[in-house]
């Protein structure tokens, strides 16, 4: 007898942390590829509630925690968030079950009990979810649980604890020294229709061009 846990192709259980999501604009849409499920953290909302306001933050590290939670809350306003996965990963209903976002992945809020830091230790809370989200799975050889995260030290704690943790870097380039950066100004011509679009894409510092 086959668990329903179990499939053919395992199941990617992806735990993105806030500086995944705030590094990573494209986030969200990369994980949730099909066949694969991200898990929301409460922890992280809270951090990235915490960012938008900050006046210690950088108006691009604002922008950027503010262009997360509207994806977000995108997906939450079309019922897209699954309110609690336990009966999947724990291998008591099938994963094919659950609804699909656009990309083909599914998402779900953390599964309870919910965590949040009291004491400023989030990256302590956010280890301690991926380990119960981790223990949830346990036996049911049709999932792996990822966290993601673009924290050197987030990383190096989950080595430490045997959590299988990874960088993303989507959309990054690197850099064999400064003297790589170009430093011109490049000039293109666009019709007025192309302007007024940019302008209405959104706030500044977060305006793109299709």
């Amino acid at each position: 007898m086959v668990a329903w846990g179990w499939s053919m192709n395992p199941v990617d259980v992806y735990i993105p942390d806030t500086s995944a999501l705030v590094e990573n604009p494209d986030c969200l849409d990369r994980l949730l590829a099909p066949g694969n499920m991200v898990i929301l953290l409460q922890q992280v909302l809270k951090e990235l509630a915490h960012l938008q306001g900050s006046r210690h933050k950088s108006e691009g590290v604002k922008a950027a925690a503010r262009a997360a939670v509207r994806k977000i809350l995108a997906l939450r306003n079309a019922s897209l968030i699954h309110p609690d996965p336990t009966p999947v990963l724990s291998g008591r209903i099938p994963f094919s079950s659950l609804p699909t976002t656009p990309n083909g992945g599914v998402l779900a809020w953390e599964p309870p009990p919910a965590a949040v830091s009291e004491n400023g230790n989030g990256d302590g809370v956010i280890i301690a979810a991926a380990e119960r989200i981790a223990s949830l799975v346990r036996g049911h050889n049709g999932f792996r649980v990822v966290l993601i995260s673009e924290d050197s030290n987030m990383l190096l704690t989950c080595d430490a604890k045997g959590i299988p943790a990874e960088a993303l870097r989507y959309g990054k380039v690197a850099l064999e020294s400064p003297e790589d950066l170009f430093c011109g100004v490049v000039e293109g011509e666009g019709s007025g229709d192309l302007w007024d679009e940019f302008l209405a894409s959104g706030p500044p510092r977060e305006r793109f061009l299709p």
